[in-house]
């Protein structure tokens, strides 16, 4: 559906960040949905990627699980830059954090990275001011505590 939406009008917002969540989480293809995303994320005018303070949140949360489902090394600069513009936009939205802790860990700044989901933490938990979900909050706390234990993992060997 959102492909025959998006053959019409090119860019769509909703229709473009509808099938890339799709794609990556539950068709498993987080290529297909990186690619749909690339698309998307490029000015009107200029051609050129927009960064992350001109974003949606809701388009950053799904290029950040796209990015992180990926995984792949030569991606994770372009990801940092991202979601450091996102979180000086968004400072209270606990999903920046996340990512641009996936981000860091990724480039191997796990000091920083652990800083970042301690702080994804906090900004989901109950004193934070997020305006997620219950349950999206809890899937933020939920992600950067696994990733936490991942870098407490990675720094005993």
């Amino acid at each position: 559906m959102y492909g025959k939406i998006l053959a019409k009008q090119k860019g769509h917002y909703l229709a473009g960040n509808n099938q890339a969540w799709l794609l990556a989480t539950h068709l498993g293809d987080p290529a297909g949905a990186f690619e749909v995303l690339r698309g998307m994320r490029k000015g009107r005018f200029s051609g050129k990627p927009l960064p992350g303070d001109r974003l949606r949140p809701e388009f950053l949360d799904t290029i950040g699980a796209v990015y992180h489902k990926l995984g792949k090394p030569e991606l994770f600069g372009e990801m940092r830059e991202l979601f450091e513009a996102a979180r000086r936009r968004y400072p209270q939205d606990p999903r920046m954090c996340l990512y641009l802790g996936h981000a860091c860990a990724g480039l191997g700044d796990a000091d920083r990275a652990g800083d970042l989901f301690t702080t994804a933490i906090d900004l989901a938990g109950p004193k934070g001011q997020s305006t997620l979900s219950q349950p999206e909050r809890q899937e933020v706390i939920d992600g950067a505590r696994a990733a936490l234990t991942r870098l407490e993992r990675a720094a005993r060997n």
